[in-house]
């Protein structure tokens, strides 16, 4: 999926909670078919700012063993009942509460890497993109009404879908 969105500090956090959210309420849905849901995304800002979220569902291995997966096609129809929701996905205090932890718990182990102060230094000064000062209070900022509008958007935005199958 993917949708036009200006990137700044707010948005950024905001869309990560969204794909946090999305990746949460998929996996519940996926509960029971032998399969899980991975949810990874960027923010483009060349050649217009964007929001691109990444589905990818894959079969539970336990043991070296597919554990009784569904087909792909079964799957595909729990993501998309999913995803037929996102307009109108609910957004729950606790675990946007939750979430925002998490999300300040791997900003700062992040931070200890010199590979996001560069990318942070490149966002900053060359095109005015602050992402990271004070990230703590801007995470705190988020609410459910700011998440709910990044899966809006998302529903309203770009979808393609497509299944894939490993060859062993």
């Amino acid at each position: 999926m993917s949708a036009r969105m200006t990137v700044t500090a707010e948005n950024y956090i905001a869309a990560d909670l969204a794909a946090s959210v999305l990746e949460r309420k998929l996996n519940a849905a996926m509960d029971g078919s032998g399969m899980y849901v991975d949810v990874s995304y960027n923010c483009r800002i060349y050649p217009e700012e964007r929001f691109n979220l990444l589905v990818s569902v894959s079969e539970i291995v336990q043991d070296g063993l597919v554990s009784g997966a569904e087909t792909p096609i079964e799957a595909l129809s729990r993501v998309r009942d999913v995803l037929s929701e996102l307009h109108m996905m609910e957004v729950d205090d606790d675990e946007l509460k939750f979430l925002k932890g998490r999300l300040k718990n791997a900003i700062t182990m992040e931070m200890t890497d010199p590979v996001y102060w560069v990318d942070a230094i490149v966002l900053r000064y060359l095109d005015g993109k602050d992402l990271s000062p004070s990230y703590a209070s801007k995470i705190d900022a988020v609410n459910v009404a700011k998440v709910q509008s990044v899966l809006r958007m998302l529903d309203a935005g770009c979808k393609v879908e497509y299944v894939t199958s490993k060859k062993n």
